[in-house]
């Protein structure tokens, strides 16, 4: 759109993609427009994101094909824009938060999709882990992503996610929490939908394991004919399977111990005092405080753990203004606002359809049209420069002996 002053630009489509529900809007928003099932469907088959990279058969990858699922995406992003978001995508740029260790393979269906079916004019791919601090203005800290499969943590120091001490629990989600919910209530074919009612409206987290609130008893309907009753026990006992421990002994609170023991030792200190829980995890009321709790206690209890208490007077989670479950897509929002050097444009796309990997140990390729160096980014990792830049050797200018002249003559 033409003004006096020139052109501009219209706010760019705001995408996170999470295991159960994908959020989407318009940067600059402070919540996202709409909620929806992630499920990618296509002529009937049903494509849930969780199964992507599944085996064949539980419809995974290599089941469908690559094919069936970019037809898939094509569909549910047609969806977002033509029925939730109702914008022309040829006109706004779109910012994708994703989770860190997502497949390249998505990744680039995604891109393919939007630069080749849907011709939009840039795309901007940043960590939802990472983007969960811009909303908060901090720099560092602990970001736990309490999500419905798994649970991930990684320790981010001045906006870089410290790769090395990126922990994810599969087993410990709001998945978790659910299946816990059915066997309480005997339920087995129990919809997540109503589990998740039950969860975020009744449940709730005491301080510690050893400490009883007392709540009421309360009447629930499941359907018309189906009238239950959620006792105060079930109430207390349902959400703590996060912090259970499983099989190899891992829970919430070793996740997050274990990522600050990979933490540098001169950043521990300004990062778990700076913990930022997102997720629908996140969500259930006494979270933070059962959190804080557990690791008091386990750095005590657990020889592993000796090293951190010194800084259990330090652990404190990040207050927050806005809800866990949009903290990451907020931030992906404000992202939007900014012109970052860091996008893939059409015409960078038109030369190649490769997109950057972030865990490539060679992100200065600079033949590469998508490098981090042709990006903005003139970071040199350690491990690349030990690899493949030559130090030049400087020549030694060899000192000219001196040498005595004796008259013979005399």
């Amino acid at each position: 759109m033409e003004y006096l002053y020139g052109s501009v630009e219209k706010s760019a489509v705001i995408i996170e993609f999470g295991a159960l529900y994908t959020r989407c809007g318009f940067s600059g928003e402070a919540e996202p427009r709409c909620m929806i099932p992630t499920i990618f469907e296509y002529n009937g088959i049903r494509l849930p994101l969780t199964s992507f990279a599944d085996s064949p058969s539980e419809g995974g990858l290599k089941h469908h094909g690559l094919d069936m699922w970019k037809l898939g995406i094509e569909s549910f992003l047609q969806k977002i824009y033509f029925e939730y978001l109702q914008t022309n995508p040829k006109e706004r740029k779109v910012v994708i938060c994703e989770n860190i260790l997502n497949s390249s393979v998505l990744r680039d269906s995604l891109a393919y999709v939007l630069f080749e079916r849907f011709h939009i004019p840039a795309l901007i791919f940043t960590y939802s882990q990472t983007s969960a601090l811009i909303p908060l203005s901090l720099t560092s800290g602990l970001v736990i992503d309490v999500g419905f499969s798994e649970s991930r943590v990684i320790s981010v120091c001045e906006g870089i996610g410290l790769l090395t001490s990126h922990r994810t629990l599969p087993s410990r989600g709001v998945r978790a929490i659910h299946n816990q919910i059915r066997k309480g209530l005997g339920l087995e074919e129990l919809s997540p939908m109503i589990a998740e009612e039950i969860l975020f409206s009744f449940c709730f987290l005491e301080k510690s394991a050893n400490t009883i609130t007392a709540v009421e008893p309360t009447q629930f309907s499941v359907s018309p004919n189906n009238i239950i009753t959620l006792t105060p026990e079930f109430k207390r006992t349902s959400p703590t399977a996060l912090f259970e421990e499983d099989d190899e002994g891992e829970s919430i609170t070793t996740l997050v111990l274990d990522a600050l023991l990979k933490t540098p030792k001169d950043l521990r200190a300004k990062i778990c005092s700076q913990i930022i829980a997102v997720g629908g995890g996140a969500r259930i009321p006494g979270f933070n405080r059962r959190l804080i709790s557990n690791m008091k206690e386990l750095v005590v209890r657990d020889p592993k753990y000796s090293t951190l208490i010194a800084l259990s007077d330090y652990f404190r989670v990040a207050k927050s203004p806005y809800p866990p479950t949009f903290l990451s897509w907020i931030g992906g929002s404000i992202l939007g606002c900014i012109d970052v050097p860091f996008k893939v444009t059409k015409e960078l796309y038109s030369k190649d359809t490769r997109l950057p990997d972030w865990a490539s140990l060679n992100p200065m390729n600079a033949s590469h049209p998508h490098s981090l160096s042709n990006l903005g980014f003139p970071l040199v990792t350690r491990k690349y420069k030990k690899k493949h830049v030559k130090k030049k050797k400087k020549k030694k200018k060899k000192k000219k002996k001196k040498v005595l002249c004796v008259d013979t003559t005399a």
